[in-house]
């Protein structure tokens, strides 16, 4: 068994702002109660107005703790869905008898329960999801890549897809691996809301940070 593609999570899987829209409709509901829905709304003029929006909301309800508020975005159990595109993805590479890989940065129990509301379960194995916080160590060090070298070492065609151009294939290109950036298929900035959250001009990236190949939809790893 070898592993080809391995895959960023935030913004490659999924849309990172939909994490962000469920987050913000739980701690509304739990902070406004009945008047969650205006609230929510406001939480998200907030954002794209890049605002603090925690600290606004402790303004309008001073019995909460910003920490608690943090805790709820970062622990809470949020509503999330592949779209159709990554299941077929996902499911061509899978069944084509190749392992699946999944390297993401962040907090182990936050990435734990994305994980676990996209059901990804299906197409990657314990063993094959590496978390920043988990091995202690987060892109762009090599640690997180040579991971699955290590677990595979008869293997030569390694890849990764991700989204991000300031860390997610500056080790990936170190190490040889086919680096594959996906870009964002509505060119905004993040305070639209739609968009991803990071920025791909990949006109100010530095060389060594580049992809190899850039794609526009993840179908296209499995007509190429």
């Amino acid at each position: 068994m070898c592993i080809r593609d391995s895959f960023d999570l935030d913004d490659t899987l999924y849309k990172e702002i939909e994490y962000l829209k469920a987050a913000y409709r739980l701690i509304a509901h739990e902070v406004f109660g009945q008047s969650w829905e205006g609230f929510y709304f406001q939480m998200l003029r907030w954002y794209v107005a890049k605002e603090d929006v925690f600290e606004k909301v402790v303004e309008v309800a001073p019995e909460w703790e910003k920490s608690d508020l943090l805790n709820m975005y970062r622990c809470g159990v949020h509503e999330l869905f592949l779209s159709k595109e990554v299941e077929k993805v996902l499911s061509v590479l899978k069944n084509s008898g190749t392992m699946l890989g999944l390297i993401t940065d962040g907090r182990s129990q936050t990435q734990r329960n994305k994980i676990e509301a996209l059901k990804l379960g299906r197409f990657f194995n314990e063993d094959m999801i590496i978390i920043s916080e988990e091995l202690g160590s987060e892109k762009p060090s090599l640690v997180n890549y040579e991971y699955f070298m290590r677990k595979f070492p008869d293997c030569t065609d390694f890849s990764y897809v991700g989204d991000n151009p300031i860390k997610d294939f500056i080790a990936p290109n170190i190490l040889g691996w086919v680096s594959i950036c996906l870009m964002d298929s509505i060119a905004g900035t993040g305070a639209d809301l739609k968009s991803n959250i990071h920025s791909q001009d990949l006109s100010s990236v530095r060389k060594e940070a580049l992809p190899k190949r850039v794609i526009f939809n993840l179908e296209e790893l499995i007509n190429s």
